[in-house]
């Protein structure tokens, strides 16, 4: 299994898309937001991606074509986007805390996304 440890900065355009819960759900890889700042105009996460050596590079080069890798430049103007083919939902926001630090270190967004098929984004963190 590879790990890799991402710094994504995104724009404000950018920080209203699930992209993390993307990942999980078009790539075989399991996501884990390590620390963030999210605001309503930007947003960084430190993201830590695991799985087959093949998956996290179909998910960093998915990143990099968005723009939000280090040295990536500008998004690519993909026509055929994967998450195009996922059907868009309704919106619910929940307030999510933890109590302990094992609970910080679980990858929780990842499940509720993979396990109940739900879509995540984070808005404010």
């Amino acid at each position: 299994m590879a790990v890799a440890n991402l710094e994504l900065n995104a724009t404000r355009e950018l920080v209203l898309q699930p992209i993390i819960w993307r990942l999980g759900k078009l790539f075989n890889v399991v996501t884990n937001v390590r620390r963030a700042r999210v605001t309503d105009d930007y947003g960084y996460v430190l993201l830590e991606i695991e799985g087959s050596v093949d998956e996290v590079k179909l998910a960093t080069d998915y990143l990099a074509g968005l723009g939000l890798t280090p040295g990536s430049g500008e998004p690519n103007a993909a026509s055929n986007r994967p998450e195009d083919a996922v059907p868009q939902p309704n919106t619910i926001n929940v307030r999510l805390s933890t109590v302990n630090v094992e609970q910080g270190h679980a990858p929780a967004l990842y499940r509720i996304g993979k396990d109940l098929g739900l879509v995540v984004n984070l808005l404010l963190a």
